[in-house]
């Protein structure tokens, strides 16, 4: 006669993340209408889970939580901020007209540059007969990530990373690809806002404001395919976010 034996997996708020980063600011203060904070943070960020899934693994090994030790999900080494408000000069000695049309108006503007935050290469298979669906890639010995040369905007698209680089893992493992291996493309950001108000009596104001989100016009496109298994967008970037965005506001002050 031999024992049965069973095993139970505890599932529980065990995650932990390191942070270390050097930031620096620089600041000025209204001269002449004018000021600005710029901002810079050079930083790194680890854990073993970037989110807390109410009773969803997000490990791929359950019964191993160093398994899942890597770059967080929202790692970002190099970030730049600048962010300033110019009053423009309310022209005084102007005529009337002049001074309605074109005088005490304020420009604001936030610029960001950032590293684009890290994804995994998933397998698509469950070869590790876990259940639990997030096996990683395996890694081609040899071969590098990135494709080899300079591309096109039309080539990066279709090819953002090395695709041969990565395979389906063996059976019976979780993937020998570590995680978050890859970038995201950087991201680059200007919103900027126009605005004066016009009084109408002692006591009402009527504020308006042009706000402009994206202004460039800059393309922010999305996270490549990471599915071994999905060929017809692994490697892939299909999407992107919102274009120029343009709002008039109008706010009534008494």
């Amino acid at each position: 006669l031999y024992p049965n034996f069973a095993s139970m997996i505890e599932m529980n708020n065990a995650g932990f993340s390191h942070y270390n980063a050097l930031q620096m600011t620089l600041e000025k203060r209204m001269s002449s209408g004018f000021s600005f904070v710029a901002n810079y943070t050079r930083s790194k960020t680890t854990d073993n889970q970037s989110s807390d899934q109410q009773l969803t693994l997000t490990n791929p090994d359950p019964s191993d939580p160093n398994f899942n030790n890597g770059l967080a999900n929202e790692d970002v080494p190099n970030a730049f901020y600048l962010s300033g408000v110019v009053e423009l000069p309310t022209l005084k000695s102007a005529p009337r007209w002049v001074r309605a049309i074109e005088g005490g108006w304020g420009l604001s503007g936030i610029v960001t540059w950032a590293n684009g935050q890290p994804f995994t290469v998933t397998s698509g298979q469950d070869n590790s007969r876990s259940g639990v669906n997030l096996d990683r890639a395996d890694l081609v010995p040899g071969v590098s990530l990135l494709p080899a040369g300079p591309s096109s905007r039309s080539q990066e698209l279709n090819k953002y990373f090395n695709t041969s680089a990565f395979t389906v893992n063996a059976l019976g493992t979780f993937g020998d690809s570590p995680r978050n291996p890859l970038r995201n493309p950087n991201y680059f950001n200007v919103d900027a806002g126009l605005q004066r108000m016009f009084p109408i009596t002692e006591r009402i104001h009527l504020k308006f404001r042009v706000e402009e989100f994206n202004a460039t016009n800059h393309v922010h496109f999305s996270q490549p395919g990471a599915n071994v298994s999905a060929p017809t967008t692994f490697g892939k970037i299909t999407g992107a976010g919102d274009p120029r965005i343009l709002q008039l506001v109008g706010r009534l002050e008494f």
